[in-house]
């Protein structure tokens, strides 16, 4: 660990952070939320499409505005189908970016939403040694089931 560092850990969220964004899995994603919620809420795409972005708005992420507002949706459900179905083999091995990662010394923990994601987005670019844990998290709120990362006095 860096002696210069205040921090014990390094904490670092997956989607569209570690890979380039012209992937396309941001439209693939926004494209499977409006497809969620059309199918939970009955609505028509343009319908979806500007409740996906105002939910975004209003609560930060669709889930947590669905869940706030009281819809009955279980995070596992909405994240097996938005998340589950993102096209991953689309990032490009990285050597760069592993190394980089490796470069440093504190540890890593990323945040995914599906085992099946970082399987499919961290192999492929060579960064999946780097990580000394994960936590598969629905909500910001909830704590990494790893150790504590906090900030050294």
């Amino acid at each position: 660990m860096a002696a210069t560092s205040p921090f014990d850990c390094v904490l670092l969220d997956l989607d569209d952070t570690l890979y380039p964004g012209d992937t396309g899995i941001g439209a693939a994603l926004r494209r499977n939320i409006d497809e969620f919620l059309q199918a939970k809420l009955g609505v028509s795409a343009d319908e979806a499409a500007a409740t996906r972005a105002e939910l975004f708005r209003a609560h930060g992420s669709s889930l947590a505005g669905l869940i706030a507002l009281g819809y009955d949706v279980h995070p596992d459900e909405y994240h097996s189908y938005v998340h589950g179905r993102l096209p991953y083999d689309r990032i490009a091995r990285d050597p760069q970016l592993a190394r980089l990662l490796q470069s440093i010394p504190q540890r890593k923990v990323v945040r995914i939403f599906r085992t099946e994601q970082m399987e499919a987005s961290c192999s492929p670019t060579r960064t999946a040694r780097t990580w000394s844990g994960r936590w598969s998290g629905w909500a910001w709120t909830r704590p990494p089931s790893t150790p504590s990362c906090a900030s050294r006095p």
